[in-house]
């Protein structure tokens, strides 16, 4: 029974110090994810922001390089789905005055909703296109 009590004594001292260290490690692992989250949901909002100024501004420099901002962080951030929308967006010629580029960007919001997280049911992208431009379009 000798090598047993050995073992009841060193158990503790090892891990104690090995539960220690995962649980700092999941924590900064968890940390990380959320602070990549809150980076990706806030560069995909003032996309969506510099989208809006620049359809009712008359692409002041301002609104160019509140764009150019948001869409360097949305190619850092932004999923493959989200950056394929995107740049649907710019070749559609990067502005909000067809029926085609309001297309893109209804597609551009969904990918960026769908990237978020599971909210549920998926959401119809006419629905989107509706509370984004009206029934008028």
């Amino acid at each position: 029974m000798p090598a047993w009590s050995a073992f009841t004594t060193i158990l503790p001292l090892v891990g104690i110090p090995v539960a220690t260290a995962l649980g700092y490690l999941s924590g900064r692992l968890l940390q990380t994810r959320k602070q990549l989250v809150l980076q990706k949901g806030q560069a995909y909002a003032d996309c969506l922001e510099a989208l809006a100024i620049s359809a009712t501004d008359s692409r002041s420099m301002t609104a160019i390089a509140m764009a150019a901002d948001a869409k360097t962080r949305v190619c850092i951030y932004g999923s493959h789905a989200v950056i394929k929308q995107l740049s649907a967006f710019e070749q559609v010629g990067a502005k909000i005055s067809s029926d085609e580029s309001g297309q893109v960007v209804v597609h551009l919001l969904a990918a960026m909703r769908n990237d978020m997280g599971p909210f549920g049911r998926k959401i119809d992208e006419m629905d989107l296109h509706y509370v984004l431009f009206g029934s008028d379009r």
